[in-house]
Parts: C-alpha cells; structure tokens; sequence
C-alpha cells in the first residue's frame, strides 16, 4: 500500500465516523490493498503492488465525504496527554509555522500555512486547476516544501496524473508561491517524499514490479541543476527523513533479510540500495515492539526518534512508545510512554530539533472528535498542545491529513 493511500485512508475515516447511518448515499470505490501489520507478524520478504488508481478515487471520496459531515457535531472529547508548564515555553524553538491539507469543503485540496504559536491561519494556496494537493514533506526553514498533486481531486473528475509541486511561504507578504517541479519520476508506485534540509535536493521513493519481486527505487533529484541519482534493490521503503551530510534515513523492507531503519549515502553515484546503506535499527524490538512509520532524525544527525508498537497477543495488551536511539549504535538512549492510542489511531513524529530533545508529537483520530491533545510539543517529559483553532467538523480529519514543518 502506498503512502497515498495511507493518508487519505486515514481522513476518510475521519469523516466518515461522524455520519449517521444512511444519511448519505452509499460511495462505492475499489477494495483497497490490506497492508500486513507491522510488529512481529511483518513479513521480511512481503510483496506489493502499489498503483494510484485507487488512491485518487479514494481522494475524491474523501472530499465528498467531508461536504456532508461538516455539519455534524463533534462528539465527547477523550483524554488528553498532561501538560506541565507554560505552553508557550515549551512551544518556543519549534518551527513557527507548518503547512497543512485543508479538508473544509470550500478549500479541499488547498496547502494552508498555520501558525505554530497560535494555530492560525496565516497564508493559503489552492492548487493548480483540476489538482488537488495530497501530500507534503518540508525543509527546515519551515518555508520551503513539495506538494503532490493529484488530478482529478479537486474537481472529482477521473482519476488523472500526479504531478510535483515547489511551494514557497513569504511571511512578510503572508503568500505562498507554487511552482510546477519537473521530476521525472513515475509517480504511480510513489511510496514516499522526502525534501532536504536545506531544500535543494529531493528524494523519492517508488517500488516498481520486477517479475514477482518488488524492486525498491530511491532517486534523490537536484532541485537547482535537475540531476538525478538513483539506488535499487528487491524490497520497499515507505518512508524517509533527510539527516545531515547526504545521509537520509530510510524505513526498508528488504526482499530478504532483516530490515529496520537504515542510513544510506546519497554522496555516492547510485546503485545498489543495500551496498550504499545499512541497517541502523532493527524492526523487532525488545518487549515485543516493533519500528513504526513517521520517524524524524535530529538536525545534528546523531539521533533516531521512532513511535515503536507493542503488538497484542493472548494476556499482552497493545502498547506505543516514542523511542530515541543513537544513530552512531543503534542503542536506545530514552522513552516516552503517551496516552495509549485506540483502534486505527498511531503516534508520529512530525519534527526533532538539532539535538532530539524537543519533538512534535501528533497522534492520529479515527474519528470527528476532539482532538487537540493529540498534537503538541515534547521537551523532555513535558508535553504541551500546539494551539489549534479549528472547527469541530474539522476536528477529526486534522489529525489525520497530510502536515509538515
């Protein structure tokens, strides 16, 4: 299953929680893929077929979908994580603003830039006509990012291309520019995005069919000369995270053999995934845990923070962590137990500061509820909510859409 689908999966749900039986007609779309769990059942030597066809019919559902539930009330308000402290001191030295995947109707398929300090919205850009944006990964001036679009969302015609998009925000004029990018990718078996630091280069992930082995392709683009460099091997990498110096971090599942988080040099020319990379951290975890997507590597690079599963099985409960480990040992330096997240809900880490001690924290809904604790900095063992003024029809889905720093 790829990213895309993931995600729009996920705001699908969200919305669809919140509506009353037969208040809406019935939407009738392709059965998605089951992805295989991932914990101690996670095949090593899994194989799948990733196309976008279903995802961008799943995209216009979710558009839909929204319009009817916009309406509805917001349900009882579950827990919350604690806060200690001022929220506004913890909240310094995080990026002060992020973008965001509107899912309001009147702006579906729009990058909206917030304010990370008062959850406003402070800058909005639709997309190019008959797109719709999907998905985003960020730079670290928390002004540079890359949008997928996908034609065919916005104005829920057929399922179309993908394109890449450059998008630029101007806090002094509070606009955001949006240019077309000119990646020559296949973007129907994209698995994932990463857009570097300093927002030159561009890495993409795509698995490709090779007879009845998966190939994992990771082509890291110039976004200054339009160079391309590309490594490959049997296997899949559904998610990346850029750490300094050309190395990026890499969530691969190889064909054979054990996988986990694994470092690879994007200095070298190409070639071989495997002999340019190596495994850092390992899948399986002890206590019966288990690696998770939606990871983060500090700015110095020395450090892996990772949400880590517990499966459940006979008398052991489900449980999530978020776990730092040392990039230079693979050991784990700390943990930090949150609220334990329901069915169909998981921990991200959408951002880390240079030395890993202060984290973004976002746990997904799975339904139109409150859910402003879900989203918020760590530092240390404190945790403070990122203030976020939304309406209760967008409460659910905005912790389930597409967000970057």
């Amino acid at each position: 299953m790829s990213m895309i689908e993931d995600r729009l999966r996920a705001a699908t749900h969200a919305a669809a929680d919140t509506i009353p039986a037969h208040s809406a007609p019935p939407l009738r779309l392709p059965e998605p893929a089951r992805r295989a769990a991932r914990g101690a059942s996670r095949s090593r030597g899994r194989r799948l077929t990733v196309r976008l066809v279903a995802p961008l019919a799943a995209a216009a559902a979710v558009i839909a979908v929204i319009a009817v539930a916009a309406s509805l009330p917001s349900g009882n308000q579950p827990p919350r994580p604690p806060v200690s402290g001022p929220a506004s001191s913890l909240i310094h030295g995080v990026p002060r603003y992020y973008m965001q995947i509107s899912n309001v109707a009147t702006l579906a398929g729009a990058a909206i830039v917030r304010d990370t300090l008062t959850g406003a919205t402070v800058a909005t850009a639709r997309p190019p006509r008959s797109y719709g944006f999907t998905y985003i990964t960020g730079a670290a001036d928390d002004r540079t990012f890359v949008l997928l679009g996908l034609k065919g969302q916005a104005s829920r015609s057929p399922a179309g291309a993908a394109e890449l998009f450059q998008a630029h925000f101007d806090p002094a004029d509070r606009a955001i520019t949006v240019t077309q990018l000119h990646v020559r990718a296949n973007l129907t078996y994209l698995q994932a995005l990463a857009l570097s630091p300093n927002g030159a280069e561009l890495a993409v992930s795509l698995v490709e069919g090779a007879g009845r082995t998966n190939v994992a392709q990771i082509q890291v683009y110039s976004l200054t000369s339009g160079t391309v460099r590309e490594w490959h091997d049997p296997g899949s990498v559904q998610a990346m995270a850029w750490a300094p110096h050309g190395q990026l971090a890499l969530d691969w599942s190889p064909a054979h053999g054990a996988g986990g988080i694994a470092m690879l040099d994007t200095n070298t020319a190409g070639g071989s995934l495997t002999g340019a990379s190596r495994v850092i951290v390992n899948y399986q975890q002890p206590g019966h845990y288990a690696l998770h997507p939606g990871f983060a590597v500090s700015g110095d690079g020395t450090t892996l923070v990772i949400p880590v599963q517990r499966v459940p099985w006979r008398n052991r409960s489900a449980a999530t962590e978020i776990r730092w480990y040392s990039l230079a040992t693979g050991r784990e330096i700390r943990a930090y137990s949150p609220p334990p997240a329901v069915a169909n809900e998981s921990w991200q880490v959408l951002w880390t500061s240079s030395s890993g001690q202060v984290t973004v924290l976002r746990r997904t809904a799975s339904d139109n509820t409150d859910r402003s604790g879900y989203f918020g900095v760590l530092r240390g063992s404190k945790f403070a909510p990122i203030p976020a003024p939304i309406p209760a029809a967008e409460a659910g889905g905005f912790y389930s859409l597409p967000l970057a720093f």
